[in-house]
């Protein structure tokens, strides 16, 4: 009534931009969102080094782009 009442406001989070190395946005778009990846499967797919996807798979964990299973396996979340 009295303009006492504080407007609720929800912050956007907004959508950082994410440089990834040639490795790591080959393996990110070969890994789909369900259904999970055997690392040999990824590497004949990717067609990079085992050394180099290990690293892009690492961190591209630590960025939270996609999870390690069990058993070698990788998804995209």
């Amino acid at each position: 009534m009295l303009g006492w009442q504080r407007k609720k406001t929800t912050p956007q989070q907004q959508a950082l931009p994410i440089d990834l190395s040639e490795t790591e946005a080959a393996v990110l778009q070969t890994l789909q969102y369900e259904t999970a990846t055997h690392i040999d499967e990824l590497l004949l797919m990717v067609q990079r080094s085992s050394s180099d996807v290990a690293a892009a798979l690492l961190s591209l964990e630590l960025m939270g782009l996609i999870a390690a299973k069990p058993g070698k396996l990788f998804v995209r979340i």
